[in-house]
């Protein structure tokens, strides 16, 4: 576990090596939502997927809201808030994909007692090979600023010439460029966060 020194008591409540050596991706934020654990199958998942700098964009003691896109920032502020009012589970549902791979996951944030914080997991609940037609990486994906912009849950670039239009390019996810500007396609922001009635 990687563990920040202010929710040391915090943890000898929990079953730390339950949390240890689970193959869920896990951490652990306080009531400000500042990250102050993790454990290795977190470390596990970014290094397998490209994303070895969260570790050291996202450290501990971060916000992690700081790692949400834009568009869903509000939904899981929210979300997150009202469990730790409350005291009940939040549960949700997102995409993830690899390269090679559908991924849905399954993300749990557990209340824990006297209101210190939430033990946040994600379990992996759907995986198969990918159905979409795939396209090569090409200059043609950059927007005017040389930058891509990409899907952060289905991870789709979003054309340039036709904004409506996020095409699938796994090369992007293999060998990510320096400028990739990260927000949730039309799609994925509807289905995963319909609009509140």
């Amino acid at each position: 576990m990687y563990v920040d020194d202010r929710i040391k008591e915090v943890l000898e409540r929990l079953d730390i090596e339950t949390i240890r050596n689970s193959p869920d991706t896990i951490c652990i934020i306080d009531p400000q939502f500042r990250l102050l654990a993790y454990n290795q199958a977190w470390v596990d998942f970014a290094r397998s997927n490209d994303g070895a700098e969260v570790l050291t964009t996202y450290p501990l003691g971060s916000s992690i809201l700081t790692a949400f896109a834009d568009a869903i920032k509000p939904f899981y502020t929210s979300a997150y808030a009202s469990a730790l009012r409350t005291h009940a589970v939040f549960a949700h549902d997102y995409e993830c994909s690899s390269p090679d791979r559908y991924r849905l996951f399954h993300q749990t944030a557990y209340p824990l007692a006297g209101g210190t914080g939430l033990l946040i997991t994600h379990h992996l609940i759907e995986e198969m090979g990918h159905k979409e037609q795939s396209s090569q990486f090409s200059p043609r994906f950059l927007d005017p600023h040389g930058h891509i912009i990409q899907c952060c849950h289905c991870r789709k670039i979003q054309d340039p010439s036709e904004h409506l239009k996020w095409i699938w390019v796994p090369d992007i996810l293999r060998t990510p460029p320096h400028h990739i500007s990260h927000t949730l396609c039309p799609r994925c922001l509807d289905f995963y966060y319909p609009a509140e009635e």
